[in-house]
């Protein structure tokens, strides 16, 4: 039980100063969808107000394109971040505000050989 405690937090702490999750925080900040896409994996669950799809990376780069095109990013702030051992899944959960309103996003990455890819979006 202690062993899976403190790998658990290990875990966390490795996930926290990852350089992908930075740069999609930057990237969501900005409304750039050409350095997100950058993390995106081959397969992307995206979900838009309840609309959800699974996309391959170029599709999944056009659907966050026009969802950016539509909402223009004034701020973006993550509230939570926190990882699972089990998985290698690391999740962030942040507030996104744009000019047609707020959105609670939710990223989910996966660990890829040495690297995180971003596998869902959930914009709601």
């Amino acid at each position: 039980m202690l062993t899976c405690i403190f790998a658990g937090i290990f875990f966390f702490i490795q996930a926290v100063g990852q350089p992908e999750i930075e740069d999609v925080a930057k990237a969501l900040q900005a409304g750039e969808v050409s350095y997100m896409a950058r993390h995106l994996d081959n397969l992307v669950e995206i979900s838009i107000a309840n609309e959800q799809s699974t996309y391959s990376k170029t599709q999944a780069e056009r659907v966050l394109d026009n969802f950016f095109s539509k909402n223009q990013v004034k701020e973006f702030s993550v509230r939570h971040q926190g990882g699972n051992t089990s998985d290698n899944a690391i999740f962030v959960i942040g507030d996104l505000l744009t000019s047609h309103g707020k959105f609670r996003v939710y990223l989910m990455f996966k660990k890829k050989k040495d690297t995180f890819a971003l596998q869902e979006l959930r914009f709601e």
